[in-house]
């Protein structure tokens, strides 16, 4: 069973800009069961978040049996914003996976879920350094 958070913005009355989306409980993805626990899973982007979400399900869908409550974190592209998604892993505790290109953006993130257990993984980190190292010049983020 897959969740969707659709539908509320981050900070006060939505001034950060960060989209965290909340649809309530429309499963998303067959063969889930109610009885398991949720696996909260979220999903933080600096841009519109369709690489990031993209991924999360492609990864949600190799498991079978596990419930699965997404939060959606888009247009996070300052430290104020930023805060706002730390606030919603802290209080969900769960799964983050990022493609935030800022690296002091990413390290702050990592950080954050560091200290408050959430698995943290940088979705674009290792395909980027790849392309990078055979190509033999860096990334212009």
């Amino acid at each position: 069973m897959f969740f969707s958070d659709w539908g509320r913005f981050g900070g006060a009355a939505g001034e950060s800009g960060v989209l965290s989306v909340d649809a309530g409980s429309a499963p998303l993805f067959p063969g889930g069961c109610v009885d398991n626990p949720v696996v909260h899973l979220h999903l933080v982007s600096d841009a519109t978040g369709e690489t990031v979400r993209t991924l999360g399900r492609a990864c949600v869908s190799q498991f079978d049996g596990i419930a699965v409550r997404e939060h959606f974190w888009v247009l996070v592209r300052n430290t104020d914003q930023l805060l706002g998604v730390i606030e919603g892993i802290r209080a969900t505790p769960g799964v983050v996976l990022a493609t935030v290109v800022n690296d002091q953006l990413r390290h702050l993130l990592e950080v954050a879920c560091r200290k408050a257990g959430a698995p943290f993984v940088s979705l674009l980190d290792e395909p980027v350094t790849a392309i990078s190292e055979w190509a033999g010049r860096p990334a212009h983020h």
